[in-house]
């Protein structure tokens, strides 16, 4: 009975996915005919025919026309076939249409029923203001195809006519959009021709045409500086800021590179300090805490798994807590079988240890002290709190960071010099913004890229200071000093801090299985804060299991812890 519901369900499922891909709907543009004549009046009378291919049920379709081209509209018509379809007040009435005007557009709304079948429908208007015009020439630049339609059109063919005969002496176009070797163009008895196969959306054709202004019977001028001679240069200087503009932008880019590598390597190159050769026995650079240790390592003001467990070490190591192995019994949800598996746990000492300690010393205890249950407290859990803890990561970081610029152990370049590092990039950035007219696109990516190189060089590039570097490198040699020197350590060296400076140091499981060797184990040894059962894990297996939270820890932390188609006017349509 329960796999036959299964099965139901199954093929209930099936079947409304089925039922969703049959009724998944598209159309398509097979077709774009626009036919504009410019009347002896300035008036523009336009025609777009459609042809539409739907695949589903589709009740409306709209043309989109921008304001910015024209001052006014009128005489809005739609046609399909011998179908007349009326101007309506509202919208959703087969057979007919809705004007919406909105604040920088005219959309063009009309109705129908429609499945899995081919359309065409046509729509005129007729546009004025559409024109420039100068004391001896005119200029009609009109977008065809904007950049916002969103569906390829298979065919395209755009046609440009007058009221009367314009001679090919007397008139020049230019078109801005598709390549040259996309276009078929024309211009014959009077009349403009331009086809395209294979239209993809978003690309633009905008047709930009100059003839005489006397072909008009009466317009007013409405731009003195206008004329065919004046939009040639134009054209010409485009034409060189192409091809120049291109070439400035990447010397511009060199020379940015240029000065960036010779301020990094004059204020961010590391100081080159070679390790100190010891004959002696094994010796600590310093006496710093774990944390500040492990930023030497890191080279970064933050926690690290590592540093929080050799904190853990020194706080056991006061008598805060003891660090004991446990037996746990775990049982499974699935089977309930119980399975056995050796935990290490921190446990409270009725005792404290009353001498002062470190920040970072004081934030962990408070941190652990408040994630006690009964006095008992699981080591995996702890790091799991303390990786979910943000607060507590970045007062940590906070206090490594104080420290630091006590201490003055970050070098950063002079402010002047950062100052007129920004200005420098600044300037350059302006440079490539003055080729905007030209190269829109390739100038205002250059443009950010500069300030952004400008910010980060100017104040991004910092490094240790020749102390800081000679203390990091020292820190970082400590397991080569280890080695070298047999594992034999001094009698005055205290063997927990070693532990410790060795854990944040990354100081690999053979050589801490070694230094090992050299601690007492037991009741007031150096290891009395670490307490192990008999039968339990080896004492090196115990320390390794350990190292992997810290380790694991670090990681996790680094690694960041915790309706209808649409189209736009110009010969885009749209349909839904």
């Amino acid at each position: 009975m329960n796999n036959s519901n299964y099965i139901d369900k199954k093929l209930i499922l099936f079947f409304i996915l089925f039922y969703g891909f049959l009724n998944a709907k598209s159309y398509r543009i097979d077709s774009l005919w626009v036919d504009s004549k410019i009347g002896t009046d300035g008036v523009v009378s336009i025609s777009e025919t459609r042809s539409f291919s739907f695949s589903g049920s589709y009740s409306y379709a709209y043309l989109e026309l921008r304001k910015k081209y024209f001052d006014s509209i009128s005489d809005i018509q739609v046609f399909e076939n011998d179908n007349i379809y009326d101007l309506a007040d509202t919208s959703g009435v087969v057979s007919t249409y809705v004007i919406e005007e909105k604040k920088r557009i005219y959309r063009i709304k009309w109705f129908f029923d429609a499945l899995d079948e081919e359309r065409v429908f046509t729509v005129t208007y007729k546009v004025d203001g559409a024109l420039r015009v100068g004391q001896n020439d005119a200029e009609l630049y009109w977008p065809y195809l904007y950049k916002g339609r969103n569906k390829r059109i298979k065919s395209v063919l755009i046609s440009q006519s007058f009221d009367e005969k314009i001679y090919d002496e007397d008139f020049w176009y230019n078109i801005e959009g598709l390549s040259k070797k996309k276009l078929f163009t024309d211009f014959y008895d009077g009349k403009l021709t331009i086809e395209a196969k294979n239209v993809s959306k978003n690309r633009k054709l905008y047709v930009q045409s100059i003839f005489p202004r006397n072909y008009f019977n009466d317009i007013a001028i409405n731009d003195l500086n206008f004329s065919l001679e004046n939009e040639i240069e134009k054209i010409r200087k485009r034409e060189i800021g192409v091809q120049y503009g291109f070439y400035i932008v990447i010397v511009l880019l060199l020379i940015s590179i240029t000065f960036t590598i010779m301020r990094y390597n004059k204020y961010g190159k590391a100081y080159n300090i070679s390790p100190e050769i010891n004959d002696q026995a094994i010796q600590l650079p310093s006496n710093h805490h774990p944390a500040i240790i492990s930023y030497f390592i890191s080279n970064y003001p933050a926690l690290t798994g590592h540093a929080v467990l050799a904190t853990i070490f020194r706080l056991a190591n006061m008598g805060m807590f003891r660090i004991e192995e446990a037996m746990v019994v775990k049982t499974s949800f699935f089977t309930k079988k119980k399975k056995e598996e050796w935990k290490i746990i921190l446990k409270k000492n009725d005792f404290k240890n009353t001498e002062s300690i470190d920040k970072w010393d004081l934030q962990l205890w408070h941190f652990i002290n408040n994630a006690f249950k009964d006095g008992v407290l699981h080591m995996d859990e702890l790091f799991k709190k303390i990786r979910d803890s943000y607060s507590f990561q970045k007062e940590w970081g906070k206090t490594i960071g104080a420290i630091v610029e006590s201490n003055s152990w970050i070098e950063k370049p002079p402010m002047q010099d950062s100052l007129r590092f920004l200005f420098f990039h600044i300037f350059l950035s302006i440079l490539c913004l003055l080729f905007y007219q030209y190269l829109p696109p390739l100038s205002i990516i250059s443009a950010i890229i500069f300030i952004v190189i400008g910010f980060a060089g100017g104040f991004g590039i910092s490094r240790m200071s020749a102390s800081s570097r000679k203390m990091k490198v020292s820190w970082e040699n400590l397991e080569n000093d280890i080695k070298s020197k047999k594992y034999i350590l001094p009698s005055d060296i205290d063997k927990n801090y070693l532990l410790q400076c060795c854990l944040v140091t990354g100081v690999q499981n053979y050589e801490m299985k070694q230094l090992l060797k050299n601690f007492s184990y037991g009741k007031d040894s150096e290891l009395h804060w670490f307490v192990g059962l008999e039968g339990s894990l080896t004492l090196m297996q115990s320390f390794s299991t350990m190292l992997e939270y810290g380790g694991d820890m670090s990681v996790m932390m680094a690694a960041g812890g915790d309706g209808g188609g649409g189209g736009g006017g110009g010969g885009g349509g749209g349909a839904g």
